[in-house]
């Protein structure tokens, strides 16, 4: 299968590719600079595409391919830029140049932020919350795709991750959820911040999360269908449990405030398929690689702003 993948240099983009080539599949990643992929002469099976989400002219590189994965993220801190829509309508765009061309299975990276703020219990099915601007520019492109496979030959999946932790592909980057941001800066510089001991933090290892895609890529579905996937591992880990991580792989001492307030910690269940961990990289394994990861490079954020977690530590 001949595979266009969007967003190929970042974090999970890297190891989606190196998973899909790994299968035998030959993979078309969209990357905006050269200088974006380290290895001087791709790897057997890897064509670059250079480009951004939005610009027309490497459309054609979609011709000849089976399946897209729309991983990329359309994200700016300029704020001449409208880009709480540019994100929406590069993927549009992109969906509908991919559908004239014949790609037959398509997958988009979206996020379980579209679930918050979340509910008791919280399924595929569950509502949208449309708790910030990252989670609405999801939901959106979620509704489009749904609405344009309709009638097509094409079917695809929604997969919507927690956030991601573990190492980064072969000196790609690693992107840090801001919550985990806001806490690793606490603990360097000794910053006062309560949390709930008890409260728990939905997490996905980053080098688990492709065999799902694969799994995506190869499962029946009727044309025009799309179904969503809530990829989330079944024991979220507490925040006691994520801070001591943190401190383990940086020999800092867990200078945060406990509260054993109760904490109304959702339950995420997966009615369809959902990332299987037993023989992946354990949860535990990845947060300590993430936060080896972290000392000594600059923290990089997933989201300009998104919200730190609040003195009661809820999740999110």
């Amino acid at each position: 299968m001949r595979v266009f993948v969007t967003g190929a240099s970042g974090y999970l983009g890297r190891h989606l590719v190196a998973a899909l080539l790994a299968r035998g599949h030959s993979v078309r990643a969209l990357v905006r600079a050269a200088t974006r992929w380290p290895e001087d002469a791709p790897p057997r099976g890897l064509e670059r595409c250079l480009g951004a989400m939005g610009e027309s002219a490497w459309y054609d590189a979609l011709d000849g391919c089976d399946a897209l994965i729309d991983n990329a993220l359309v994200w700016s801190d300029d704020p001449s830029h409208d880009w709480r829509l540019d994100g929406p309508r590069a993927s549009v765009a992109l969906y509908q140049a991919a559908l004239a061309r014949g790609v037959t299975r398509v997958l988009f990276t979206s996020s379980l932020a579209v679930h918050r703020p979340f509910t008791a219990r919280v399924t595929e099915a569950s509502r949208f919350g449309g708790a910030d601007t990252y989670a609405a520019m999801k939901a959106a492109t979620e509704v489009y795709l749904r609405a344009a496979l309709q009638g097509t030959r094409a079917a695809g999946f929604i997969v919507r991750p927690s956030a991601l932790v573990g190492p980064g592909y072969r000196g790609g980057p690693v992107r840090t959820p801001g919550d985990l941001h806001r806490v690793w800066q606490a603990l360097h510089a000794r910053e006062a911040l309560t949390l709930v001991s008890a409260a728990r933090r939905p997490l996905a290892p980053v080098a688990a999360l492709p065999r799902l895609y694969l799994q995506l890529l190869d499962a029946a579905l009727a044309p025009g269908r799309c179904e969503a996937v809530n990829a989330v591992s079944g024991d979220a880990p507490t925040w006691r449990t994520v801070v001591a991580a943190m401190c383990a792989a940086s020999g800092l001492d867990d200078c945060i405030a406990w509260s054993a307030e109760a904490p109304k910690n959702p339950v995420f269940s997966s009615a369809k398929l959902r990332l299987a961990l037993p023989d992946g990289l354990p949860l535990g394994d990845a947060l300590r690689a993430h936060c080896e990861a972290l000392t000594p490079r600059r923290l990089q954020t997933l989201e300009t702003g998104h919200r730190a977690p609040s003195d009661r530590g809820g999740s999110g």
